[in-house]
């Protein structure tokens, strides 16, 4: 019986900061990040969408290797109901239930196994964020789930949540990421956040615990060697020196796009928002999100 496949898994909301923590954990010669691998079906197989390479996902030397491998095992269609699922799973509104067909299960490990084969790597980083996915990885019995809440002021989060904010250009054609108005990012911040909690109520899970974006950015190293540590994952060589990381190549797909990011990178807080948000904006998502800014310690800041 092979080993079973070890994922750290990074939970909490959009913009919070998890792409630079994926990245980050991905730095180990131990360790692959993957981005936000709950996308790949939809944004990779079906749309074909950037990989953090540059290259097209189906024009990627990583993926095209784990694309041959999976469709050694299964036919076209079911990529096809793995992009659905994909997007099911992430939608609040499309909510189905907990419970989840063994199809999608089987596929999903064929996913993980396909990667760790191509990758090399002991440990896969898997950003997608969910809770919900992370619930479903969890069924699988062949994988080793450990998993890291990162939160980030709401406010910030709104404000980035707000602007036009370009990603990259594939075929001539500009994509951008997702804009949302103050209170559905208000709202958005608060879904993901408490189902990190629900998540804890349905399953003994090993959680390294909850990490803020404007903590990691002041002292990088530390977290990233606890998290290292906790997961058995070993620790990076040194690749931190006065808040600049050096990044080798990824295979991320979606998220920030910091994934595109190579070689020496300044790692600091993004507060923009504090300077630049609406005070209106500012009022809607401190009153809507109060309770949480409490108790992430952030108060009224």
């Amino acid at each position: 019986m092979s080993e079973k496949i070890k994922v750290i898994y990074i939970l909490g909301s959009g913009r919070s900061g998890s792409t630079l923590l994926d990245r980050l954990l991905g730095q180990s010669s131990h360790s692959f990040s993957v981005g936000e691998l709950v996308q790949v079906w939809d944004k990779g197989f079906e749309k074909d969408m950037l990989c953090a390479c540059q290259q097209p996902f189906s024009q990627c030397s990583f993926w095209q290797v784990v694309i041959a491998q999976l469709s050694r095992e299964f036919p076209p269609e079911d990529f096809v109901r793995m992009a659905e699922w994909g997007r099911q799973t992430l939608s609040f509104r499309e909510l189905r239930g907990i419970k989840v067909p063994d199809f999608y299960l089987k596929r999903t490990l064929a996913l993980y196994q396909a990667i760790r084969d191509v990758s090399g790597a002991s440990v896969i980083v898997d950003s997608s964020k969910s809770a919900l996915y992370a619930y479903y990885l969890s069924l699988i019995p062949e994988i080793d789930l450990y998993a890291v809440h990162i939160v980030r002021d709401s406010r910030a989060v709104a404000y980035s949540l707000s602007r036009n904010k370009f990603l990259y250009t594939l075929n001539s054609q500009e994509v951008y990421m997702a804009k949302l108005k103050a209170w559905r990012s208000a709202i958005h911040w608060i879904l993901h956040n408490l189902s990190v909690d629900v998540l804890g109520s349905l399953i003994s899970i090993n959680f390294w615990g909850r990490v803020r974006y404007e903590d990691l950015v002041q002292n990088p190293e530390f977290f990233i060697n606890g998290i290292m540590s906790f997961s058995d994952a070993g620790t990076p060589k040194k690749f931190i020196s006065d808040h600049i990381a050096r990044l080798k190549i990824g295979h991320n797909i979606d998220g920030n796009p910091m994934r595109f990011n190579l070689g020496d990178v300044t790692i600091e807080l993004d507060k923009e928002w504090m300077s630049k948000m609406s005070l209106l904006d500012r009022t809607i998502v401190t009153l809507l999100t109060a309770p949480l800014l409490i108790r992430y310690g952030y108060i009224w800041r």
